[in-house]
């Protein structure tokens, strides 16, 4: 996961030289290499997007024997607490957060991640927000059925 995550920003980073990024922690996550670098492509130009001009980006990535955890924070502020649960819906942008974008980043997020078996929440964090994307571990869950 954490070559997927150097990858995607190696990509972005020309075009956001300016923001500082971060990546903690490494895992194995059986997955769609194409969709999930599609996936936290989306979240780290959406933080990038969102952040001041010398915002920070910071990627954290966890395991469990049960799931891989991905959290993708910035400090660009958050967004307002009725807004969370509609980020992901296709075509919505938050209020008062200017974006070129039409709005169906998140929703392709969220649609990626499900078709790995996974979970994703958006929370507004002391002066930003994050976004948390859990996978179970296929092997494990598999082995048990």
């Amino acid at each position: 996961m954490a070559q997927i995550v150097e990858n995607c920003w190696a990509s972005l980073e020309p075009l956001y030289p300016e923001k500082a990024f971060t990546l903690e922690g490494s895992a194995a996550l059986y997955c769609d290499k194409t969709w999930m670098t599609e996936a936290v492509t989306n979240l780290l130009k959406n933080a990038c997007e969102h952040t001041p001009a010398q915002g920070k980006i910071t990627v954290r990535i966890s395991e469990t024997a049960q799931e891989v955890k991905c959290t993708v924070s910035d400090n660009g502020g958050g967004v307002e607490p009725q807004e969370l649960p509609r980020l992901f819906d296709r075509f919505y942008q938050a209020k008062g957060r200017k974006s070129t974008g039409a709005g169906i980043g998140l929703s392709i997020v969220k649609e990626i991640v499900w078709r790995h078996h996974g979970q994703i929440s958006a929370a507004n964090i002391p002066g930003g927000l994050e976004f948390t994307m859990y996978f179970p571990k296929l092997d494990v869950c598999l082995a048990k059925s």
